[in-house]
């Protein structure tokens, strides 16, 4: 028949069937005037990844909302790409995913490297260190915002993390209601015991300190990491800050009045005179059943509770790390958008052209 064109039915299908829109890596340095001074001398200048929603090149009038997605102690946002991280999870092929399925509305997702020479900076802001919480709070929000084609407000901004990433998501949002409207805090140490690894991790600690253990175990470095965050003494070398544990005559003691400096950061104990900000906020905990931090995320739970806060808390199956990349699959970023899609933003004009 003269005009009739054969097409393979693979053809077709090739026609018919979109491409899948990846969602774009962005990675580089942004410098943080809040790091400058600190006695560690840990670099003001980190390495943040920024994930573009998909589509977000074509469409260069829309604006998006924003989470802050901060990583766990000894980690860094390449374990939010599938690079030592939680069972292969990989970020970016999730919000593919929920946007292509219409499970969650587009976002820009923002991943700094908040790793310090003793593993991690748990969010906080220390002399010894930097001011961390300050640096995302403030440094990161505001290149962000005059980078991106964010919405600037409140409302369209939140912030997320794991393990130490969750105590700082937390505690970062507690402290700053006016810049984050919602936190997800996955398997956080609360600090309602700080020393959840026994008589033999504070030793090594402390051995460290004088230079006697160089092969501790990461659980030693894990402690003094809390110490440069949550006891800081500028000036006492090496790490210019100090345990709440020393060793006398073998034994090992109890500093009292460092371990109070470390209950300060107990966020279970802020809940009582910041219950007014916390209801500005969209919180939900997350926990494995089987995590050693089920007891303290609980703890949180029902202060919040007493306080008349609302929020979520959710218990889910697994551990300390395994589930962790199904939640981020299937509840996460649902949890943000639901909120996201609620609120309607008018976006103030930035003050700087964003790209």
């Amino acid at each position: 028949m003269r005009g009739f064109l054969y097409v393979p039915v693979a053809t077709v299908t090739a026609i018919l069937v979109a491409p899948a829109v990846e969602a774009r890596i962005v990675r580089g340095p942004v410098l943080g005037p809040s790091l400058v001074e600190n006695r560690l001398r840990e670099s003001p200048s980190r390495t943040v990844v920024v994930i573009l929603p998909p589509r977000y090149d074509e469409r260069p009038t829309e604006r998006y909302p924003v989470v802050f997605l901060l990583h766990a102690w000894g980690a860094g946002p390449d374990s939010w790409l599938g690079r030592d991280g939680y069972e292969g999870l990989r970020v970016p092929d999730v919000i593919r995913a929920g946007v292509e399925e219409k499970r969650i509305g587009p976002m820009i997702l923002v991943l700094p490297d908040a790793r310090t020479a003793l593993g991690g900076s748990w969010y906080a802001n220390s002399p010894t260190s930097g001011a961390w919480e300050d640096f995302v709070a403030t440094d990161l929000v505001v290149h962000v915002d005059r980078t991106y084609r964010t919405i600037p407000d409140r409302a369209a901004r939140g912030i997320a993390g794991q393990s130490m990433g969750g105590y700082g998501a937390l505690r970062i949002a507690m402290n700053r209601p006016d810049v984050f409207g919602a936190v997800l805090a996955m398997s956080a140490p609360h600090l309602v015991e700080p020393n959840p690894f026994g008589a033999d991790a504070a030793r090594a600690a402390v051995e460290l300190e004088r230079g006697t253990n160089a092969n501790a175990s990461p659980l030693a470095r894990v402690l003094w990491s809390k110490a440069v965050a949550f006891s800081p003494m500028p000036g006492r070398a090496p790490y210019h800050a100090e345990l709440p544990w020393s060793v006398v005559d073998g034994r090992l003691v109890e500093n009292d009045a460092v371990w109070a400096r470390w209950l300060d950061s107990a966020l279970v104990r802020w809940v009582p005179g910041r219950a007014a900000d916390l209801r500005r906020l969209r919180i939900r905990l997350e926990v494995g059943e089987r995590d050693p931090f089920l007891g303290e995320t609980r703890a949180l739970a029902t202060a919040l509770a007493a306080a008349d806060v609302a929020h979520e808390f959710v218990v889910f199956d697994g551990d300390h790390v395994k589930g962790v990349r199904a939640r981020f699959e299937t509840g996460v970023f649902e949890f943000f958008s639901q909120g996201f899609s609620a609120r309607s933003v008018d976006p103030p004009t930035p003050s700087e052209p964003a790209r």
